[in-house]
């Protein structure tokens, strides 16, 4: 129970952070960066602490794979560059505020792993979670 609840408040957390930062760079920035760093972020860590690469071709593999979408993410990034937005204070603003929403995602995903509590027998408390984080995060909401 305690699983699921957490995680679906780190959910909460993770979209609301995301959310921030559409709100300062769009979306057309946000989402592939964002997507890229959640990607990385779930990877490496199940990879280093869930021990999920356990062969050298997976280790291998894995880590081509994880340059290929570090060069993604750089090129998304130049295109802000080269369109004199990545040295705008609210760029700069928008990736730290990804990192906390990247570490509020991963969280979510891996949380279930760490203790052994299956998706399945998650779900539903990480819907209430995710719900009472969001009820949370509109109610601090300034429109």
């Amino acid at each position: 129970i305690i699983v699921g609840l957490v995680s679906g408040a780190l959910w909460a957390f993770g979209q609301g952070n995301q959310l921030k930062s559409v709100h300062l760079i769009g979306v057309s920035k946000t989402m592939p960066i964002s997507t890229g760093m959640q990607l990385v972020g779930t990877t490496l860590f199940s990879a280093i602490f869930l021990g999920e690469w356990s062969t050298i071709v997976q280790v291998v593999m894995g880590l081509i794979a994880m340059i290929l979408l570090v060069v993604g993410i750089s090129l998304t990034s130049l295109k802000a560059k080269s369109e004199g937005k990545s040295d705008n204070p609210e760029f700069k603003k928008a990736m730290g505020i990804l990192l906390l929403s990247t570490i509020g995602y991963v969280g979510y995903v891996v949380l279930g792993d760490i203790f052994g509590v299956s998706g399945t027998d998650a779900l539903f408390f990480q819907s209430i979670g995710m719900a009472i984080g969001g009820l949370i995060l509109s109610m601090n909401h300034n429109t």
